[in-house]
């Protein structure tokens, strides 16, 4: 699968030089591998994305891609790639098992200078006009492994679960374990 987003493009500069600030485009392509070696209800994911700098900011912040204060494109705004795997498996018909793995790597702004990661700064304060590259700025860099194990209680809409997560950012960790009961509601009213 795949997704491409064009914000602005403007092919007119390319004689002028790379990295256009007005070139702001993003990609997103990914794999799915379905029953993968003929296992039954094991699934593979892998995924990749890629946002210029620049791309979701507006002249005007109030203008940008964002929704009560929510990125609308990537969850980390702009400025980045990532990559994802992430493997699903239902080895028994009440449990299924989740283990994801993420690699992101993020430009940020650095000495008040606007490296086009924060989609909240007008892009017309920009930190130069050509030559912008792909996680320029002050390197953020976040490797995280996550799991969940869910068991279905009772063929109730129901779940005990027991997450995991190892997060590693710019060289410092932290790990959690957590415990959960998470009940699905119906969505049609209930009859007595």
């Amino acid at each position: 699968y795949g997704h491409l987003m064009l914000d602005d493009l403007n092919l007119r500069v390319r004689k002028q030089g790379t990295g256009y600030i007005g070139n702001k485009y993003g990609y997103q392509v990914g794999l799915k591998y379905i029953n993968a070696f003929w296992v039954p209800r094991l699934d593979i994911q892998l995924e990749y994305n890629r946002i210029r700098p620049y791309t979701y900011q507006h002249f005007n912040p109030s203008a940008n891609y964002s929704h009560y204060g929510q990125y609308l494109g990537h969850s980390n705004g702009a400025n980045l790639y990532d990559f994802n795997i992430i493997v699903r498996y239902q080895p028994f018909p009440r449990w299924s098992a989740y283990l994801g793995y993420t690699h992101l790597t993020k430009g940020l702004d650095l000495n008040g200078e606007n490296y086009g990661g924060d989609i909240w700064t007008p892009y017309t304060d920009y930190f130069q006009v050509f030559n912008n590259t792909v996680a320029q700025g002050e390197k953020f860099q976040v490797d995280q492994v996550y799991g969940r194990i869910s068991y279905q209680v009772l063929k109730l809409d129901a779940f005990a679960e027991l997450e995991g997560r190892y997060r590693k950012e710019n060289n410092n960790s932290s790990a959690s374990v957590l415990g959960t009961l998470r009940l699905n509601l119906p969505t049609t009213p209930i009859k007595f």
